[in-house]
């Protein structure tokens, strides 16, 4: 037997009210955020959007407990070349959504001088 009309409308607007919840998790992030995210790219991931340090980090959002958290992962083509990447803990931080200017700046720092360690960096 068929689904409901109204059952299948309510899911579907569940299902789209859980993709805008995350986005404005990342919203208020870029706001809370907004000189180190003039750096990132927002792209698309597995169906979901993150944001993009290109070569070297992903912040992807998740839910957690019926709450969103933004999980900081190193990704990028340059981490191809360290040795012990597929092995490597991937996962920098589980929740950054709370996480100071300056305790985000030394992160991610700090991954791309991991993956660079012989570049000049921006300071």
């Amino acid at each position: 037997m068929p689904q409901n009309p109204k059952i299948k409308a309510r899911k579907r607007i569940e299902t789209l009210q859980r993709h805008k919840a995350l986005i404005d998790g990342l919203i208020r992030f870029i706001r809370a955020h907004r000189t180190i995210m003039g750096e990132a790219k927002i792209i698309s991931l597995y169906g979901k959007n993150a944001l993009a340090f290109p070569q070297y980090a992903l912040i992807i959002p998740y839910w957690s407990l019926g709450n969103i958290t933004l999980r900081l992962v190193k990704a990028g083509e340059d981490w191809q070349g360290v040795d012990g990447f597929d092995k490597m803990e991937k996962v920098v931080a589980d929740d950054i959504s709370g996480i100071s200017d300056t305790r985000l700046d030394r992160l991610l720092d700090g991954m791309y001088r991991e993956v660079n360690p012989d570049g000049g960096g921006d300071d």
